[in-house]
């Protein structure tokens, strides 16, 4: 896939990926926090992406596609999606606790959870990689919008 720039998307790899890998694995061990009222979803996931820490703890539902490794580890499955799959964009990495779904590289995906933060890091060419971070109670296949 590449971006409207004739750029490549974004990967998550190498020691950026094994970082965000870190940072989802924690978020798979902590306890989820309540809910809060406002589900973030398509709609109005540019205000979630502008500032995720702020919204720690709010409900997440977008569909979106599965880019990058998909990695099992042993209380879930860890993987990177761009929730505006069309354009490449609202990069997001997910965890999801076990029973963990099967998920594969361009895969269109459901994911509901909770938010859990922001992920900054570096890809494999040295560029900045920014992705809201989800606890995901729930990943379902699903046909992109």
């Amino acid at each position: 896939m590449v971006g409207r720039n004739g750029s490549r998307p974004l990967l998550l790899l190498g020691v950026a990926f094994a970082v965000a890998v870190d940072a989802a694995s924690s978020a798979l061990a902590s306890p989820m926090r309540p809910a809060k009222n406002q589900v973030f979803t398509r709609v109005d996931y540019g205000t979630l992406v502008s500032n995720p820490n702020r919204y720690k703890g709010d409900p997440f539902d977008i569909v979106g596609q599965v880019l990058g490794s998909v990695s099992r580890v042993k209380n879930g499955v860890l993987f990177q999606e761009f929730a505006d799959r069309n354009n490449s964009q609202w990069n997001t990495a997910a965890a999801r606790r076990s029973p963990a779904p099967t998920v594969r590289t361009g895969d269109d995906v459901r994911v509901r959870g909770v938010v859990n933060g922001q992920f900054t890091g570096k890809n494999d060419s040295g560029g900045s990689v920014t992705a809201v971070v989800i606890v995901a109670t729930s990943v379902t296949e699903s046909h992109a919008p």
